[in-house]
Formats: C-alpha cells, structure tokens, sequence
C-alpha cells in the first residue's frame, strides 16, 4: 500500500483497527476496483423490475443478501451506468453498500417522525422516504448551501418532494426542535479514510484532520440527542475507520449520561464491535456495542453506533 502512495501514518492504523485474519482482504479492496452499489428507489419501482431493465441494458446486477433493493455492478461498467435512465430520473441510486446499512439499522416505521441531520447528498434520505413510505413526516438539514441544492434536486428527482429540507447548521437543530423526533439519522461529515484509492494525494488524509473532525461531530451529536424524544434514537455513523470519529465521540455521548447505547444488529461476518480503547484511552463499556464494519469485498469501511434517548 505504501507504493500506491497511501498516506503514512494511516496505514500504521490499520493493524489496530483490522483484525489480523482480515487484513489482506482490506488491502485488496483498497488496492482492487470496487463494484458499484446501487439502490433501487422503491417510491417508483420494484427491485426486479429495475434490476431486469439494467440486465437488458448491458447492465447485469448482482443481488446483495441483507437488502432486497440493493445490487452492485461490475465496476467497469460505471461509466454505462451512471448514464442511464433509471439513474439519470431518479429510480436508481449510486451508494454503497455500508452507507445503505445507516437506515437498514435505524429502522424507521411509518408514522414515526425522522430527521437525517446531515442529509446531503440525499441517499440515505431517499432510503428512508422509501422505508417510511407516502405522507412522511421525514425533515433533512444541511448545512453547505451547494450541497442543499443538490439535497433538494435529488430528493424531487426521485419523488420524494415532499420531504422537507432546512438548510441550516445541524449543530444547533436541537436547540430548535427539541424533543420533536422519534429517530434521528447522523451520517456526520468525516475524514473519509474509507474511501482512499491508491494515487490519492496523501495529504488529504492526516490524525489531526481526524481530531479536528472528531470535535465537530460530538456536537453534532449531542445536537441530534437533543431534538430526539426520551425513547427515541438516534444512528450515529461515519464513513471514517478513525476512533477519534468513532468511538471517542461515541464515548463522550456515553458519558453524558443522556443516551445508552444498543446494540447494533448486522449480517453476520460484515462487522467487528467498535473498539473497547485506542491506544491510551479506554472507552465507555458501551463502546463495544457499535460496529465496525470492515473494508472488504463490495462494502466500504463503516462505523454505526445506535443511542437510545433517556
């Protein structure tokens, strides 16, 4: 990995933060094509009638077990694929696999009010729509006036108009609609180590961008507590292999005595639980309730943590 230039100090992380059985899978699919996932918007269609069209097209999609409406494609046939119809009105979306898994484990019912805080670009927003069905009361904020606007043209591309969307700094939503939702979506903005290619420039990725991050999402965090019901949840997830976007921030919810961690139900073989302590510090017990879900195959790395609000 180093002579694909990945960043120094990352990659004398990853034999703490990878189990040593499953090292070599993680360098291959760092080093290796990754398939393109994509998830089929059930507001407009059926997943075999999409992944049917797409095989007609050129365009065969394997299914992916955990989800009925997730297929990946053969990743030299990216190009053909975000071309085509289905992706360009909005009936099927790129995203990968572990960022699929945010609402799989939220879980949101019917009739429960859902706020994803940090929504842009809209995928995961778009899943829970889907899960939520017609009539939501479904809100997604962003904070980056770009990143809104294409929030805002995807959700009406694909049929999901209707949910609303703020464009406003997620740190200070609990203090304006405390209590108001049953479960909260935090895909929090991160340092994106999950997602590094051989090639990359190294510098984009460094401890004390990770550090600087990790205290940003902690107030993230506390902010969608706040706006959540006592009973409430709240999914807390980076695309970040990092404990100090992960477990730390996770830790200090823990320790504020406002939430409890749950535990977090995935397909097995995907995940190992989040780490108990990293390097001199020792995490809440509750720590090891969070997974980690390990780079390998067609899923990207992951980090999902699921509170319970008191």
């Amino acid at each position: 990995m180093r002579e694909a230039g990945f960043p120094e100090a990352w990659i004398q992380r990853l034999p703490g933060l990878v189990p040593a059985e499953r090292l070599q899978a993680a360098a291959e699919h760092f080093l290796a094509p990754r398939p393109v996932a994509l998830r089929v918007n059930t507001l407009r269609l059926e997943p075999r009638t999409a992944a049917a069209a797409l095989a007609r097209d050129g365009l065969p999609a394997e299914p992916v077990a955990w989800s009925a409406a997730a297929f990946t494609v053969d990743p030299r046939r990216r190009a053909l694929l975000v071309r085509h119809p289905l992706v360009e009105q909005g009936d099927v979306y790129p995203q990968g696999l572990a960022s699929q898994l945010a609402a799989f484990v939220l879980d949101p019912r019917p009739g429960e009010a859902v706020l994803d805080l940090c929504a842009a670009p809209g995928g995961k927003t778009l899943d829970l729509a889907a899960r939520l069905g017609p009539g939501a009361d479904l809100a997604a904020v962003e904070a980056s006036k770009p990143r809104f606007f294409r929030l805002r043209a995807n959700l009406e591309r694909a049929g999901a108009g209707s949910v609303r969307t703020y464009l406003h700094d997620g740190r200070r939503t609990g203090d304006k609609v405390p209590g108001r939702f049953d479960a909260v979506l935090l895909d929090a903005p991160c340092s994106g180590d999950t997602r590094l290619r051989g090639g990359d420039d190294p510098s984009a990725w460094s401890v004390s961008k990770a550090r600087r991050l990790g205290r940003k999402q902690r107030d993230l965090l506390a902010s969608a507590i706040r706006c959540t019901r006592p009973g409430g949840r709240v999914l807390y997830a980076t695309c970040s292999m990092c404990p100090e976007e992960n477990e730390a921030v996770i830790d200090a919810a823990l320790r504020g005595g406002a939430v409890a961690a749950e535990p977090v139900e995935l397909p097995a073989g995907l995940a190992i639980p989040g780490l108990g302590a990293w390097r001199s510090e020792t995490f809440d017990a509750g720590v090891t309730r969070a997974r980690r879900v390990l780079p390998a195959g067609p899923h990207e790395g992951f980090f999902l943590a699921l509170l319970r609000v008191r």
